[in-house]
């Protein structure tokens, strides 16, 4: 029968139809046109899942933590209707049709990171809870923008839980039970370690406090609070960004965590004692040899505490110094932090170096001289060559230079290490990411070494990439978000110089990176390996 849809009805239903009733009615209706459009027959019944947003506790969630979440006012919508086979069919606007047999619920490795796998698992955990299925058509609209870090991943699992909740199971299904079900299509089917927040704050709904210790049996409560009562607004941004490529990474932060909470005997990090992790920083950072941070990021004051840190944990530091005001005069630095071991009586010490900006940004120099100040760029020296304003320094067999964002993009300046350095560390405060990115990539295969990016994580693109080819050039990338996080990746220097060494011919045949480019200096990862590169280095520039 035709549905007649009026305000006052969806309004008990849909309670935020209050605010733009027209807008989702529209939807609505939109949803009912393309549903018969699509399978030939009238929807009968209609279904929404919202998106969610943490509001404090990210990545606490697979650690049986405690975390602040709320659906929000971005939805997926379905309109959907029994069918009379064992296929659902869900037709979702701008993607196309999925269809899964109900006869066939195995996980498929050609499926992951698929909405197919996704319906498939769901459909397999409820199956496996003891209810019978069959067939259903749905047709979908949703404004939860895909990879957007909004969860329409967990909205769309969901979506599909609470509609063959309604179709065939009789509505007995309890909202966290729903959520369950989607972390468990998110996880084993779809490929993807999450943790049970977002399934949980969209099945839900509104603001829900919800503590893990169990995740068996969450606690979950809704919180009554409004907040444009209480003078605030919880507004979603859309930044441009997209995480949808970004399962690997994702799953890689778990993983992670639970690594540390194994070093101390315990399964995740909320059976570990916060006095126990304190006390034992220095192993568990033991995998660690260099901490790099944005540019502009760590006050001056602080490097003498952050050096003691450096001594106790054997552990390297690069970051950014905040600007510093001297005489009218503004200083960019960026502090390299080494401890080394006192060869006569074995104590560990740490010296700090520090590199001068040689270029601002055009926008940061105009600030700086709207505040009558002056940027001080580089080595003020007339016998100072723009080679002389970077520095090479070697730490545990390690060769690096250190470049400051604006400082990557003249072509000149970072030429000069090619073949002398294991790796080009850049630290970055910008929003240019994209033009970063693309100097970056150029910069690893041109000067052929691993490249440390490491930006604010406002902006994000912090990476760390090598010489190889596109699909396999990154070791870690993070594109960012409101939460300021810390990861970990690996680079092989003795892979890197023993492919430098070869031949063209052999490295064409190696394939673990791109071949060398024209006048790389195969002697450099020679001299590299030997520890004598400070001597040919200088050589070199007395010759040039």
């Amino acid at each position: 029968m035709k549905q007649t849809w009026k305000k006052e009805s969806l309004l008990a239903a849909y309670p935020r139809f209050e605010a733009q009733p027209d807008f989702y009615l529209e939807r609505m209706a939109d949803a009912e046109k393309g549903f018969a459009d699509t399978f030939g027959k009238e929807a009968e019944r209609f279904f929404s899942a919202p998106g969610r947003t943490e509001i404090g506790g990210n990545h606490t969630d697979h650690q049986h933590g405690c975390v602040l979440a709320a659906a929000v006012d971005l939805d997926i919508f379905g309109a959907a209707a029994k069918n009379d086979s064992r296929i659902i069919r869900i037709f979702s606007e701008g993607y196309g049709m999925e269809e899964i047999s109900l006869d066939d619920l195995e996980v498929k490795k050609e499926e992951i990171n698929t909405t197919a796998s996704l319906i498939r698992g769901v459909a397999s955990k409820i199956t496996q809870m003891g209810y019978t299925l069959g067939g259903l058509d749905m047709y979908t609209v949703s404004n939860v923008l895909k990879g957007s870090g909004i969860s329409s991943s967990a909205a769309y699992e969901v979506l599909v839980g609470t509609v063959i909740n309604a179709l065939y199971c009789e509505n007995k299904l309890t909202p966290v039970e729903i959520a369950q079900i989607g972390q468990y299509a998110e996880n084993v089917y779809f490929g993807k370690m999450s943790g049970l927040m977002d399934q949980t704050a969209s099945s839900v709904g509104g603001v829900v406090a919800i503590d893990f210790r169990d995740n068996a049996n969450p606690i979950v409560r809704k919180l009554d609070f409004d907040f444009t009562k209480a003078g605030y607004a919880l507004c979603i941004i859309d930044s441009g960004a997209d995480h949808a490529d970004l399962s690997d990474e994702y799953s890689a932060i778990p993983m992670e965590m639970r690594q540390v909470a194994a070093h101390f005997g315990k399964k995740v990090l909320r059976e570990v004692a916060l006095a126990d992790f304190l006390t034992d920083m220095a192993a568990v950072r033991e995998k660690a040899d260099m901490l790099v941070m944005p540019e502009a990021c760590t006050p001056k004051e602080w490097l003498p505490t952050l050096a003691r840190t450096c001594e106790k944990n054997h552990l390297a530091v690069v970051t950014g110094v905040e600007h510093i005001i001297e005489d009218n005069c503004v200083y960019n630095l960026t502090a390299v932090i080494l401890p080394y071991e006192e060869k006569w009586t074995g104590q560990w010490h740490s010296v700090i170096l520090y590199h001068s900006k040689n270029h601002f940004a055009p926008e940061e120099k105009r600030m700086i001289e709207s505040l009558h100040l002056r940027a001080m760029e580089g080595i003020e020296s007339s016998e100072a060559k723009c080679d002389a304003k970077y520095e090479l320094y070697s730490w545990n067999g390690f060769w690096f230079t250190v470049y400051c964002c604006f400082e990557l993009t003249s072509i000149r300046d970072r030429s000069i290490f090619q073949s002398y350095i294991d790796a080009l560390i850049a630290v970055e405060w910008n929003q240019d990411v994209n033009y970063y990115s693309n100097i970056i990539e150029s910069l690893s295969r041109d000067i052929h070494c691993y490249c440390i990016q490491t930006n604010t994580s406002k902006y994000g693109d912090s990476r760390i990439t090598k010489p190889s080819k596109t699909e396999n050039k990154d070791i870690l990338r993070i594109k960012g978000g409101s939460n300021a996080t810390a990861h970990v990746g690996t680079i092989d220097l003795e892979q890197l110089r023993g492919f430098q060494m070869k031949a063209y011919s052999g490295q064409k045949e190696d394939k673990t990176f791109k071949p060398t480019p024209p006048d790389f200096d195969y002697k450099g990862a020679y001299e590299r390996r030997k520890g004598t590169m400070f001597e040919c280095f200088c050589a070199k520039k007395k010759a040039d």
